[in-house]
């Protein structure tokens, strides 16, 4: 038990750092965009275009997005909201130290994935920092790490700890915050540094600033047993807010150029009380041996007359009511909600002083305890790792950085994008100089009644859109592989591919196949409308690495479909083409042609994909600018479908020039 209670603290920080760097990690390979999607992208941006060090928010693209925001043209509060938030997330200048680091990371050379996981591995050293001092002070060194055991795969409803993002490295800092002043004597310097930093890189610092200068007067009244301020701590942190806010200025930060950034008000309380409760309740549930035996630990440190930790709790839960005067639109109780992260991580430690007790009893109460424990982290980590996968499938973007570039490069200085996917498709090429374009990001006008006008004023003479998410068919089923993720039919989860065709049937179909081998044995069998016309060719097909196979139509009169099988899981096909490839494009955009994908599990459904403009570009926009025989295929091999738009609001209805 001594030999327990020595190593259990380093054991379980080494344990918790490791779990979030393997969690931060573990999705670069696999993933063809930063884990968080394009929550990422918006950190990356702030690190970049958004930095107080090169800022690029006035440049054709953002000029054109504010242009956009300040339009009165309609009062729908959805089209508002859609405005709104993509001007929020690249209109604000931040002086983030987090934001400088990501900034810092891109310039290195690191990708998009690479840099945010490198930002995301510093979040989880300050986070283990920022618990494990704090509990070890108002708890001791055993109840902390048990705590920390307790919270390594303990998922929380939003960021939660999992996340690990700017407001989640505000926590951090202000754990930090709270283990200093509960020192008899702080180390004043040290407490102004974080919370200049937490106040530079987050506005929920000043919540967790407000609950430390709480924290601070009434640990100190409690301890003197008379009121008392230590006015060198309050100083400390409110002159650190003060500071804050004028280097912010001083560097050039400014807000999102927005509205909805949120407000105190008392007509939405009843929302957000709502919302906060549904929260607790998701949170409860997910770590219910967390909560429980947290309420047990209160009886110990009251007993104990522990009163930091009951002060931190008190101070912490009367915040997390209060934020529900405190709306952000579209996101209800999300105040609330990032404060049952302290929360939480206040009962962890009173859950480890509780399970002390009980590894100090009987044998039997021993056994108990660590049953509870290990049941606890089995079934916790079982729901990590679901939640790893989901995230993984769930964010089923894919880009490439260097491709976007080169992309972007071979575009003429005056072009003038529309942009179908603001969110991760814009904000991946905003990393890349997109910024330098002309930019209609299409939802933040599809809505208005007079888009023809808004069109006619901005001439957009061309179109990006990301390839569509159901072509990443493996995360569709959706995997549970680790390989990387592709758009086409990976045969190591599909057992066939199809092809499916409309007259008129060209005579050749081209078919871009990939494979770490030289040889691969591949069958093809073409489907005419009687069934097959002809018997399944094998071919030992040399691939090594990736080429185009043509092959031969015309042995079926009228053919409906090729089916494609391969023993080898490790082709992939990743192109299909009507005509001779050329240029840098994979896919059929604007042709009838319908993909399908059978997985090797009978129990999933198969993946359709069809190539179609309304599936690419969606109806509205199909009909509101589509001229389908003015319209060029650029490029697709980046993720991103580049369309060159010739005539735009010409309603032409003749036959598709597509990239067939």
């Amino acid at each position: 038990m001594k030999m327990l209670k020595a190593g259990l603290y380093p054991l379980a920080c080494a344990i918790f750092l490791f779990v979030k760097v393997v969690w931060v990690l573990l999705p670069t390979v696999p993933m063809g965009a930063p884990r968080l999607g394009d929550d990422a992208l918006v950190y990356l941006w702030i690190g970049t275009g958004g930095g107080v060090l090169e800022p690029k928010v006035d440049t054709p693209a953002i000029r054109d997005i504010i242009s956009i925001r300040q339009l009165q043209d309609s009062k729908d509060p959805s089209l508002d909201y859609l405005r709104a938030r993509t001007t929020m997330r690249t209109t604000g200048i931040s002086s983030s130290p987090l934001a400088f680091i990501n900034g810092l990371f891109l310039r290195a050379g690191f990708s998009h994935e690479l840099a945010f996981a490198a930002s995301e591995i510093l979040v989880a050293i300050a986070l283990t920092a920022g618990i494990a001092s704090f509990l070890a002070i108002v708890v001791g060194k055993f109840a902390a790490g048990i705590g920390l055991m307790l919270l390594t795969f303990a998922l929380l409803p939003g960021q939660g700890l999992q996340f690990l993002v700017q407001s989640v490295f505000t926590l951090a800092l202000s754990l930090l915050i709270w283990a200093e002043i509960s020192r008899p004597k702080p180390r004043i310097l040290l407490v102004i540094l974080l919370a200049l930093t937490a106040a530079l890189t987050h506005s929920i610092a000043l919540v967790y600033i407000c609950i430390a200068i709480g924290y601070a007067v009434l640990t100190s009244t409690i301890r003197a047993r008379r009121i008392s301020i230590p006015w060198t701590q309050v100083f400390a942190l409110v002159s650190a807010v003060v500071a804050a806010r004028i280097l912010d200025k001083v560097l050039g930060g400014r807000l999102p150029l927005t509205t909805g950034m949120g407000t105190v008000t008392l007509s939405d309380i009843g929302e957000n009380f709502a919302s906060a409760v549904a929260y607790f309740c998701e949170a409860f549930w997910n770590v219910p041996l967390i909560w429980l035996s947290g309420m047990a630990g209160l009886y110990i440190v009251i007993k104990q007359r522990k009163l930091e930790v009951l002060v931190a709790l008190t101070l912490s839960t009367g915040a997390f009511f209060a934020a529900t005067a405190f709306n952000l639109e579209g996101y209800p109780g999300e105040l609330s909600n990032r404060l049952l992260v302290p929360i939480t991580i206040i009962l962890a430690g009173l859950a480890g002083l509780c399970i002390r007790v009980l590894l100090e009893s009987s044998l039997a109460l021993r056994a108990t305890a660590l049953s509870l424990v290990a049941a606890h982290l089995v079934i916790n980590a079982h729901a990590t790792q679901l939640a790893f996968f989901d995230n993984l499938n769930g964010r089923n973007y894919i880009y490439d950085p260097v491709a976007v570039r080169t992309d972007l490069n071979s575009l003429p200085a005056s072009a003038s994008i529309i942009w179908t996917d603001p969110d991760v498709t814009m904000m991946a090429a905003f990393l890349e100089g997109a910024w330098r374009f002309r930019a209609i990001p299409y939802p933040m006008i599809e809505g208005s009644p007079h888009i023809d006008r808004i069109l006619s004023e901005w001439k957009p003479d061309h179109i990006a859109a990301p390839v569509p998410r159901v072509l990443n068919t493996s995360s569709e089923i959706p995997s549970r592989s680790l390989s990387p993720r592709v758009h086409g039919i990976d045969f190591s989860d599909f057992q066939a591919a199809s092809i499916s065709f409309e007259e008129p049937v060209p005579s050749s179909i081209y078919l871009r196949l990939s494979a770490p081998t030289t040889a691969n044995k591949v069958s093809f069998a073409l489907s005419g409308q009687s069934g097959p016309c002809t018997t399944p060719q094998r071919k030992n097909i040399s691939i090594n690495n990736q080429r185009w196979v043509k092959l031969d139509l015309t042995k079926c009169p009228i053919p409906k479909s090729l089916t494609i099988k391969a023993k080898d899981q490790t082709l992939a096909l990743l192109g299909v083409r009507l005509a001779a490839p050329s240029g840098q494009v994979n896919w059929p955009w604007g042709s009838p042609l319908v993909l399908r994908g059978t997985p090797h599990n009978s129990d999933r459904d198969d993946i359709l994909v069809r190539f179609d403009w309304a599936s690419l570009l969606g109806a509205s926009l199909t009909a509101h600018i589509m001229a389908p025989n003015a319209t060029t295929v650029l490029s697709d091999t980046s993720g991103i479908v580049w369309l060159k738009v010739e005539t735009v609001l010409e309603k032409d209805v003749s036959p598709a020039n597509s990239s067939r």
